[in-house]
């Protein structure tokens, strides 16, 4: 037998929304523990360029819109021994190529309006691959790559609808849902979500 709840009062809702969180619970994956994907993108081999394109989003799109921790961000993209989100660093990158004149940040460098493309379509690309379980860096590289998109296609609300939904699928509105182990900065990255 199937129940339907119409709620008219707040506490209804209350109880409805609890004995929901029983039935859809959503394994969040630590960000150690990435798809086993590489990016196609030869770009992201140049550490200097990437590097480049990195501080140019924390220095120009960040400071309006920060939806990354710098500090957890840049301790990932520092340490070899921490994983990175491929997924996310494109899209980071496809932002911040749009701050420079260097040419490799066009995919046709004769081109301007190229500018982070190649990290855009390397993104999209593998996008499929992030969607089995849920992650931090997932959600947030969907809204970039909705934000990068907005000036070129209408795809970009499915991409910003898509991140809003995994963030709320993994409960990132609600400060009781983090688990105790999470370090401080991991907690400030979801928080920005």
């Amino acid at each position: 037998m199937i129940k339907l709840y119409i709620s008219t009062t707040l506490q209804n809702e209350i109880q409805v929304r609890q004995q929901l969180k029983r039935y859809v619970q959503v394994p969040q994956v630590e960000e150690s523990s990435p798809p086993r994907i590489q990016s196609n993108n030869a770009l992201l081999d140049d550490v200097n360029f990437t590097g480049h394109l990195v501080n140019l989003y924390f220095k120009n799109f960040h400071p309006f819109l920060p939806v990354l921790h710098k500090a957890y961000f840049m301790e990932r993209f520092n340490d070899k021994n921490k994983l990175m989100s491929p997924l996310l660093l494109n899209a980071v990158c496809a932002i911040g190529s749009s701050y420079t004149n260097n040419p490799s940040a066009r995919q046709d460098g004769n081109n301007p309006y190229t500018v982070g493309l190649a990290f855009y379509e390397s993104a999209q690309d593998m996008v499929k691959h992030y969607f089995d379980l849920p992650r931090l860096s997932t959600a947030t590289a969907l809204f970039l790559l909705g934000i990068f998109d907005a000036l070129r296609s209408l795809r970009s609300r499915m991409y910003v609808g898509m991140a809003t939904t995994l963030a709320i699928t993994m409960r990132f509105h609600d400060k009781n849902a983090f688990p105790e182990t999470l370090s401080v900065y991991e907690r400030e990255a979801r928080k920005r979500v």
